[in-house]
């Protein structure tokens, strides 16, 4: 598991330190390691954040590698651009978000643990 963390101008308390330390703590509960952070204060705006974000390039890319999810602490650390994340699901980007609990596989989202019949949306 790969963590990426992005400051939040808007969010007082939401700095770079808390956003790791809940996915340190997410991570823990549901028995992961992170093998390495990313820490970025790039824009997530635009259709080419991608390009923007050279350390979420990287995330994607070694996670990739190693078959495992990006992980970051809210959907919006991650970008708050709709067609920017559905672009990441079309390329089957694997993501975990923690708030609420989410993991994102192309086009689905489920709780992460429990995520049986039971635990599917109605």
């Amino acid at each position: 598991m790969y963590g990426s963390a992005r400051p939040a101008k808007r969010v007082p308390g939401w700095a770079l330190e808390a956003q790791r330390q809940a996915i340190e703590d997410f991570a823990k509960r549901e028995g992961f390691t992170i093998n390495h952070w990313f820490k970025e204060s790039e824009s997530g705006a635009g259709s080419d954040a991608l390009e923007k974000r050279p350390r979420l390039s990287e995330a994607i890319t070694q996670a990739r590698k190693a078959r495992g999810p990006v992980v970051v602490a809210k959907l919006d650390r991650l970008s708050r651009d709709v067609h920017f994340i559905s672009g990441l699901m079309a390329q089957r980007v694997e993501f975990i978000c923690d708030g609420p609990r989410l993991t994102v596989r192309s086009f689905r989202i489920a709780p992460l643990r429990g995520a049986g019949r039971e635990g599917a949306p109605q």
